[in-house]
């Protein structure tokens, strides 16, 4: 419970981070996947399944519409 405790901690700072990143890239940016997905590890080891897949899906979703290049897609997805 203590370790979940610090990634609910985490939360507020990977959501800026997110809000960051499509600020400056652009919402379609490849390097939105990245920190999608690391927002999606974030809530899913703080004990949030359903936002997890949520975040892991539009992580998934961006990459494919960006048509990232097999090493970049590996990176970006490594959930």
């Amino acid at each position: 419970e203590r370790r979940r405790g610090r990634y609910r901690l985490a939360l507020p700072h990977a959501l800026r981070v997110l809000e960051i990143c499509e600020k400056v890239f652009g919402k379609e940016h490849p390097q939105n996947a990245a920190c999608l997905s690391q927002l999606g590890e974030i809530r899913l080891r703080s004990g949030d399944s359903t936002g997890a897949a949520r975040d892991f899906e539009r992580a998934l979703a961006l990459a494919r519409r960006t048509d990232m290049g097999s090493s970049e897609y590996a990176i970006a997805l490594n959930n």
